[in-house]
């Protein structure tokens, strides 16, 4: 389905209509071989979700609509795009394909739903609504034609994550009165209480294999002293639950922050950041916690942290007042290498591309904010959106 704005003269018409088309078969006859990338713009007075071919520099809109869309989030087979809209007067999760066609209004609701996860198999979307009053979590499949509410409490339910073989959801839920780790099938049947603590969990990630989900805790543990003059708000742990056993191990044990577990692709490794040095720095453990590395020692903050899709690296961002520098680090924290500085970039994530070789980023070193991308090798960047409006959100389309 196209949006094309109509100039109302036969000749306009007939050349806006040509334009967007001639660039559409530009831009898809490019798909096959180029990485794409979606991105969020401001540059038609309004948000739009843009493709970028970043081999050929083809832009095209994808929405072509006056009113709000964002926060773009590829299909894990490459083929549609969600994302939340605004233009039904409430906020809406649509989907469409790669040539904007076949939109589909997934959530179909007047009230609000937002913050999208397509299941591994891309069949179907788990989203957040406000529709019955409170947070709950929906799965709908990705036609639009089925709807589930998995969650399914008065209480708040929250960040949804598909287990690699798309038949469960790991989520965080208040219905007990404190923060727990639920998982439920995709129906939502089944639903188990996997951390059943008195304290609050939080921020389920399953681990690549399906067998064990990583999570944050402020539960006190045994030998493990706390700083009292401190609020249990920031005194975190990282967890690893056997899903198949129940049983629990903190792989993190310090009596300072530890948050933000994020696997390696090959599911043998976890980093993670914590303010045990004072600094919030970034961190890599294997999966039982016996194995330890920092990956910085400069007198920085570290932070949005990224795997490399062989596993072996880590790349992460570190802050200072002069701007920002992006860092490559092995997995044992033996080598350090600083692909760059003065990035002066945004607080949202960077993006490997799918090939491994260019990271998309979002700076604001243009003085307003854009998409680089850097290359991993030599650590050369180039502006790819170069707009004088905003430019955010990146992300890869999978290789499916």
């Amino acid at each position: 389905m196209f949006f094309v704005r109509l100039i109302f003269t036969a000749t306009g018409v007939a050349l806006v209509l040509a334009g967007v088309l001639v660039g559409w078969a530009l831009l898809l006859g490019a798909a096959q071989e180029s990485e794409l990338l979606a991105f969020q713009s401001m540059r038609d007075g309004n948000p739009e979700i843009y493709l970028l071919d970043t081999d050929r520099n083809i832009q095209e809109n994808l929405t072509r609509n006056p009113h709000i869309d964002t926060d773009p989030v590829w299909s894990p087979d490459g083929t549609r795009l969600a994302f939340t809209t605004g233009r039904d007067g409430a906020r809406e999760i649509l989907v469409v394909d790669i040539g904007g066609r076949n939109l589909v209004n997934i959530s179909r609701s007047p009230g609000y739903d937002w913050s999208p996860v397509w299941s591994p198999d891309s069949s179907k979307l788990a989203y957040i609504s406000w529709r019955d009053g409170n947070n709950e979590i929906y799965v709908a499949d990705a036609a639009g034609e089925q709807l589930y509410n998995v969650s399914a409490s008065p209480a708040d339910d929250g960040t949804p994550s598909w287990s690699p073989d798309s038949t469960r959801i790991a989520f965080r839920s208040q219905r007990n009165g404190n923060g727990e780790i639920y998982i439920v099938n995709a129906d939502g049947s089944g639903l188990v209480n996997l951390t059943n603590h008195p304290d609050e969990d939080e921020s389920p990630v399953w681990s690549p294999d399906g067998l064990h989900l990583a999570f944050v805790s402020r539960r006190a543990e045994p030998g493990l002293e706390r700083f009292e003059p401190l609020p249990n708000f920031f005194l975190r742990d990282v967890f690893v639950a056997d899903v198949v056993s129940g049983s629990i191990r903190n792989i993190s044990r310090h009596s300072l922050d530890d948050w933000q577990p994020m696997w390696s692709p090959d599911g043998q490794y976890l980093a993670f950041l914590s303010t045990r040095t004072g600094l919030r720095k970034a961190y890599i453990t294997d999966i039982h916690g016996e194995t330890l590395s920092r990956l910085s020692y400069n007198p920085y903050t570290s932070e949005t942290m990224i795997w490399s899709p062989d596993s072996q690296h880590l790349v992460y961002v570190e802050y200072h007042l002069d701007g920002s520098e992006v860092y490559l680090a092995n997995i044992a924290g033996e080598s350090f290498q600083r692909l760059g500085r003065d990035y002066r970039v945004d607080d949202a994530p960077l993006v490997w591309s799918p090939g491994g070789d260019r990271l998309a980023l979002v700076s604001w070193r243009d003085s307003n904010r854009e998409i680089y991308l850097l290359n991993v090798t030599d650590g050369q960047t180039w502006n790819v959106t170069n707009s004088p409006n905003s430019d955010s959100s990146p992300v890869w389309r999978p290789a499916g």
